[in-house]
């Protein structure tokens, strides 16, 4: 979202949703793993993240969380 001011009007807001079009579906199994995957890390349960992220592909699941939280394994 971006708010700027109206160009019919400068002095009322205009509200631009964005849409970068990067968006993909995937299939409910993918979906199911990844939700259980963010589970896992907010739990931090060490087995499901290992578990989930094995399912989802990458073989080391402490750089996978890692990327995906933006956070060293270690915090």
């Amino acid at each position: 979202m971006l708010v700027r001011p109206s160009k019919k009007n400068p002095k009322e807001p205009q509200l631009v949703l964005l849409d970068n079009g990067l968006y993909k579906e995937y299939d409910p199994e993918f979906r199911l793993n990844y939700s259980n995957l963010w589970m896992s890390i907010l739990q931090q349960d060490e087995e499901k993240i290992k578990e989930y992220s094995l399912r989802l592909g990458p073989t080391s699941y402490q750089l996978f969380a890692a990327i995906l939280t933006a956070r060293s394994w270690n915090r």
